[in-house]
C-alpha cells in the first residue's frame, strides 16, 4: 500500500502547512493544517484540499496576505480605471476593494480587488444603456461587439447613443434591413470599426451593411485597391 504524502513544512505563497490535526473529515480523510505567516490564522483541509492549495497558491483570505501585487495605479478594467491603491474593508478582513473611476459616465466608487482582476468588474451604467433594449437591433450589435472584444482584448466604451442605422449602407449604397431575415442576411445591418487596430471606441465605429462588412474584414484600404484594379484588368 503506498505510503501517504508528508506535507509537513511546505510553504506556498505565505502560508505553511503544519502538519496533521489528528481529525478526519466525514469521508475520512486526513485534515492537515495550514497556518499563514503573517497573521498565523489556521484553516483546515483534507489531502486533496491540500495539492489544490499547492496547485493554485491561494493567499490568506483573512489578512489578504500573499494574495499578489496591488492594483497599479490607473490599471483598466472594462469601462474603470483606478485611481488609487486596494483598501481593506472594515468588518471583513478577507475583501479587499479597488477606488476607481468611469470612463464613460465619470462616476466613482469601489470595487472588489479579485473581480477587478479578473475583468469582471464594471460600471453600473454598462448594463443600464442596454435594459429593456438589447432586443433592439443596435442593443443586439452592442452586445455583440462587447463580447468580441472581451475575447480580443480590446476596449469597449461605446454605447447606444454611439449606435446609429442609416437607411443605406454608406460603402455600397444598398438598403440596410434592420431584422433582415436569412435571405435578406447582405442588407442586414453590421457594426464596423474604422480603424481595425482600435476597439469599439467612440468615432470609430459605423453601421454598414452586412456585405460591405465580409467584403472589408480586415482589408486595408490599399489591398482593396489592389483587387479592385484586378478585376478591372481581368474584366478588360
Amino acid at each position: 500500500m503506498a505510503q501517504a504524502r508528508d506535507y509537513t513544512g511546505i510553504k506556498v505563497n505565505g502560508r505553511t502547512c503544519v502538519g496533521m490535526t489528528g481529525r478526519k473529515d466525514p469521508s475520512g480523510h486526513q485534515l492537515w493544517t495550514i497556518r499563514c505567516d503573517n497573521c498565523g490564522w489556521e484553516t483546515h483541509s483534507a489531502s486533496s484540499g491540500v495539492c489544490t492549495w499547492i496547485r493554485r497558491k491561494p493567499g490568506c483570505q483573512k489578512c489578504n496576505h500573499g494574495m499578489g501585487q496591488d492594483v497599479p495605479l490607473g490599471t483598466r478594467c472594462q469601462l474603470l480605471v483606478s485611481t488609487g491603491a486596494a483598501q481593506s474593508v472594515i468588518g471583513k478582513p478577507g475583501q479587499r476593494v479597488v477606488p476607481a473611476k468611469c470612463t464613460r459616465c465619470g462616476k466613482a466608487g469601489v470595487f472588489r480587488k479579485a473581480n477587478f482582476l479578473s475583468g469582471r468588474a464594471n460600471c453600473p451604467c454598462n448594463t443600464q444603456t442596454l435594459d429593456g433594449q438589447w432586443k433592439t437591433p443596435e442593443g443586439s450589435m452592442l452586445c455583440s461587439a462587447r463580447v468580441r472584444a472581451k475575447k480580443a482584448g480590446r476596449d469597449c466604451t461605446i454605447g447606444l447613443e454611439h449606435i446609429v442605422i442609416p437607411t443605406h449602407c454608406p460603402l455600397l449604397g444598398i438598403e440596410i434591413i434592420p431584422g433582415a431575415t436569412r435571405e435578406q442576411l447582405p442588407h442586414a445591418p453590421s457594426l464596423d470599426r474604422i480603424d481595425s487596430s482600435l476597439g469599439y471606441v467612440p468615432g470609430n465605429v459605423w453601421v454598414i451593411s452586412h456585405r460591405a462588412n465580409r467584403i472589408k474584414t480586415d482589408a486595408t484600404i490599399e489591398e482593396l485597391e489592389m483587387v479592385l484594379e484586378g478585376l478591372k484588368k481581368r474584366a478588360g
